[in-house]
């Protein structure tokens, strides 16, 4: 309950930080702008590319866009690397609660809040590419969802983990993004890439973290092995995470006072 409760509260200040609501909002419209252009030009030349038909596209970047600003814990090694350097880090951790439920459920709150988009991106949705969303494809994508969160937020724990060993975790953090940016689908659908590379690439964690939930969300179908894969790596990296973390703070020397 005390973990809910953080979320809670987590949500209710990304509310109320208002000025930062609107820039976490606009950013992301303006990249699913500048993609629905250039696929519009992309399609005035083909009917379908990759099984996916224009309108269907138009569809995938709106839903993209919601999943990729849910999931996002982009910017929480950032926050453990100066939390880490001021030794404030310090007093975090002994706090009556688990460190990582407490900045997953921190994070969770502050995602539901930006994501709150999502209802604008429907209206969108309707009116520009004339998509109905099942109501089956909906209930198997609410929990898709938040396993993609848990994956996601736990590959960016081990990554702000290894501060204990590092200090300086900037390069390392821009790599993971610039992979999950790349090989998850937020760009354009994997199927538009090769099938030996799309074989090799949907069998990585960031897959999972984008492209799986919106294909789900957009009927595009899924298979057993999809599943197995999607929640085998959700709690490798949960584990791995919690593990690694735990291994690293032991080992680690005080830094910063």
């Amino acid at each position: 309950m005390k973990y809910l409760n953080i979320a809670f509260y987590s949500f209710k200040d990304s509310l109320i930080s208002l000025s930062d609501f609107i820039i976490m909002s606009i950013r992301p419209f303006t990249i699913l702008f500048i993609q629905f252009f250039l696929f519009k030009y992309v399609f005035s030349h083909e009917r379908e590319v990759g099984g996916y038909t224009f309108s269907m596209i138009v569809a995938y970047i709106f839903v993209v866009g919601f999943i990729s600003t849910f999931v996002d814990a982009g910017s929480f090694p950032y926050k453990m690397e100066s939390s880490y350097i001021k030794g404030t880090i310090t007093t975090e951790l002994v706090l009556p609660v688990d460190y990582y439920f407490f900045e997953y459920f921190k994070n969770l709150g502050q995602r539901l809040a930006f994501s709150l988009q999502f209802i604008i991106a429907n209206l969108i949705l309707y009116i520009l590419g004339g998509i109905k969303v099942k109501l089956i494809n909906v209930l198997f994508f609410i929990p898709s969802l938040f396993l993609a969160f848990t994956l996601n937020f736990s590959m960016y724990f081990i990554v702000g983990s290894l501060v204990f060993r590092f200090v300086k975790i900037a390069g390392i953090t821009e790599v993971v993004r610039f992979l999950g940016g790349l090989t998850g689908g937020r760009l354009f659908p994997l199927s538009f890439l090769p099938e030996v590379i799309q074989g090799f690439i949907t069998r990585l964690p960031f897959a999972y973290t984008v492209y799986f939930p919106a294909n789900i969300l957009l009927g595009k179908g899924f298979t057993k092995e999809d599943i197995i894969i999607f929640l085998f790596w959700t709690f490798l990296m949960t584990f791995s995470s919690i593990l690694i973390f735990e291994r690293l703070r032991e080992t680690a020397e005080g830094y910063g006072g």
